[in-house]
C-alpha cells in the first residue's frame, strides 16, 4: 500500500504542508492550522479580525469573544509566509478558497507550487468510478466516510481537525491508487494531475452540452436551455443541439434582448429572420472559453439585479 512516508522521509515532512482556515463573515481570517506530511501542527493560530467584530452564527464555532485577545492576522505574516514558502506541496479541501483570503491578507502563494486538491483528488482516483458528481456532494466529511475514516461532527470545520481529515483521505486515496505506477511524490502528483485534466475536460464537455429551445406562450415565446431534449408538443417551435449552453446563452440573448441575459428568458415577438437564426446557429466546446462565458454570465446576472 502507498502513503506519504513512502515517499517523504522524517526529514522532508515539511515539503508538504496540509492547511484549512476559518473565516468571519466568509471573509477574514479567524483562524490558521498547518501541518506537516506527518500530520504533525507546525502552525495552530486563531486570529482577531480588525474590520468586523460580531459575524452571527457560524459552523466553526468561534466567537468573537474567542478571539478578543488573538493577534491581528497582519502581525503573523511573516511566520506564514516562511512555512509556505518552505513548502513544495499544499494539500487541504477547497484550498482556492483558503488561497483566495490568504492572498489578499497579504500572504503569496508562488506560482511553482505544487497544488493537491483533495477533491480533485477523490473525484480522480475514487469518486469518479463509483458515481459521485465532481460538482455536487463532496465535502471534506462526505469524503472521509465514503474512505470509510470515522468523523466526529462535533469537530468538523475545526480547522486543526479538517487538515487530519483531509490528510487521512489523502493517505487513503494514495492505497487505492495501485493503478498508478510512482517511485516518487513527484512522479504521482504529475500522473494524478494529467488524469485529472482529462476527466474534467470530459466532464465540463458533458456539462456543457444541451439543448436550445424556443417554445410559444399565450402572450409570447421562451427561450429555453436544458441539458436534455424538451419533449415533443405543439408549442415547441423549435429545438437545436448545443455543445456550450452558456455560448449560446450569450449569442442567443443578445440576438433576441439586446444585451446579455443569465439563464431562460422570455421575448414577446419572433421574427421570421431571428427564427433562421437561431435554426442555424451552433457552437463547439472549449474549457477556456467556458470559463470566460460563466464570468460574463455571472457579471450580466449581479447587473440586472442591480437595476431592478
Amino acid at each position: 500500500m502507498t502513503e506519504l512516508h513512502q515517499f517523504l522521509t522524517d526529514t522532508e515532512a515539511e515539503k508538504l504542508i496540509c492547511l484549512d482556515a476559518e473565516f468571519a463573515d466568509g471573509r477574514y481570517m479567524l483562524e490558521l492550522s498547518v501541518s506537516d506530511a506527518r500530520g504533525k501542527l507546525i502552525y495552530n493560530q486563531r486570529f482577531r479580525p480588525d474590520k468586523i467584530s460580531d459575524w452571527g452564527t457560524v459552523p466553526h464555532g468561534i466567537t468573537p469573544a474567542m478571539v478578543a485577545d488573538a493577534p491581528l492576522f497582519k502581525q503573523c505574516v511573516p511566520e506564514i509566509q516562511r512555512i509556505i514558502d518552505k513548502a513544495e506541496y499544499i494539500t487541504g479541501f477547497a484550498l482556492i478558497n483558503d488561497f483566495r483570503r490568504l492572498s489578499s491578507e497579504g500572504i503569496s502563494i508562488a506560482p511553482d507550487k505544487k497544488i493537491i486538491e483533495l477533491k480533485d483528488w477523490f473525484w480522480t482516483l475514487y469518486g469518479r468510478d463509483k458515481g459521485f458528481d465532481y460538482q455536487n456532494g463532496i465535502s471534506n466529511q462526505s469524503v472521509a466516510t465514503e474512505l470509510g475514516i470515522e468523523v466526529d461532527e462535533e469537530k468538523l470545520h475545526g480547522s486543526d481537525y479538517d487538515i487530519e481529515l483531509s490528510l487521512s483521505s489523502l493517505n487513503r486515496l494514495l492505497q487505492h491508487a495501485s493503478a498508478i505506477q510512482a517511485r516518487s511524490l513527484d512522479e504521482f502528483y504529475d500522473a494524478v494531475t494529467a488524469r485529472f485534466r482529462v476527466y474534467k475536460e470530459e466532464y465540463d464537455r458533458e456539462q456543457s452540452a444541451g439543448f436550445c429551445s424556443i417554445q410559444q406562450k399565450e402572450n409570447g415565446y421562451w427561450i429555453k436551455f436544458n441539458k436534455k431534449r424538451p419533449r415533443e408538443s405543439a408549442s415547441l417551435v423549435a429545438v437545436i443541439e448545443v455543445e456550450s449552453r452558456k455560448e449560446a446563452m450569450l449569442y442567443m440573448s443578445k440576438l433576441f434582448l439586446n444585451h446579455i441575459e443569465e439563464g431562460s428568458f422570455f421575448i414577446d415577438k419572433l421574427t421570421k429572420a431571428k427564427l433562421q437564426k437561431f435554426k442555424e446557429y451552433s457552437n463547439t466546446f472549449s474549457a477556456e472559453d467556458r470559463e470566460v462565458q460563466s464570468k460574463l454570465l455571472k457579471l450580466a446576472s449581479k447587473f440586472s439585479a442591480s437595476r431592478q
